[in-house]
């Protein structure tokens, strides 16, 4: 089934699609490590989308897209072709919303050096599906990358699959984006803990107070050029090492 005819006549998705987009929802959660959420977003991408061989996540770093979770060497490859050449479907859903569909890539002329590198020279790709990764908040919308999928054939995509990869891609994106969350807040946590115990260090080693003590950290950050975590980490192992050569008492 290749066309958009393959849908159900009334209109409504086929079953077997709400059972496969429920399985994922079972399946997807937030786990305490971020790079295991995007590999299980791309490795259940290969599982349910049946057009799909292998999955990657184009993700907004910064101002750099990078490939994070590529499940084979097929998608690293496409993923760095299209970062090289600076085009290619995506970078375009990655960018901009929606779903980008290739067919086939030795036809497709909307990426030219693109779609002559990954069809004929490097990579053998025949169809490819991306979808746009965004996720909506009382401030507006944040767009956090696509959902790249690769087929070795052309044609791999039916309509149902499209309808079901924009499902699993909204699905996928708030998962991600509750994973970023969970890991800021825990770095947050860890560097409001190393700051709280080198404040504590220059405060019995200085006999100042808690905002003094702060105070020299943030100039000494500011001097050095280094995080202010990062400084007070330093005070902290320092402090330690100290202690740990201090001959013990008889």
């Amino acid at each position: 089934m290749h066309d958009d005819d393959d849908l159900e006549p009334s209109g409504a998705l086929p079953v077997a699609m709400l059972d496969a987009f429920a399985e994922t929802t079972r399946l997807l959660y937030v786990s305490e490590d971020l790079d295991e959420t995007l590999l299980r977003v791309t490795t259940l991408a290969t599982r349910t989308i049946e057009g799909c061989e292998v999955a990657s996540l184009t993700m907004k770093e910064g101002s750099q897209l990078v490939t994070r979770a590529p499940t084979g060497d097929l998608a690293l490859q496409c993923d760095r072709i299209q970062y090289e050449e600076g085009e290619g479907p995506c970078l375009d859903a990655a960018l901009h919303a929606g779903v980008v569909l290739t067919r086939d890539s030795t036809s497709d002329d909307r990426w030219p050096r693109f779609s002559r590198r990954v069809s004929e020279e490097e990579a053998g790709v025949g169809g490819m599906l991306s979808c746009h990764l965004m996720v909506g908040g009382a401030r507006g919308s944040r767009a956090l990358g696509g959902l790249n999928l690769y087929a070795t054939r052309p044609d791999a995509y039916s309509a149902a699959d499209r309808m079901l990869a924009t499902l699993y891609a909204a699905h996928a994106a708030v998962i991600i984006d509750s994973a970023r969350r969970e890991v800021q807040l825990r770095e947050a946590m860890a560097s409001r803990d190393v700051i709280g115990q080198a404040k504590g260090i220059l405060m019995a080693k200085g006999g100042v107070n808690a905002d003094e003590a702060f105070s020299q950290l943030r100039l000494a950050s500011q001097r050095l050029n280094v995080k202010l975590r990062d400084l007070a980490g330093d005070v902290v192992s320092r402090r330690e090492r100290d202690a740990a050569e201090q001959p013990s008492a008889p």
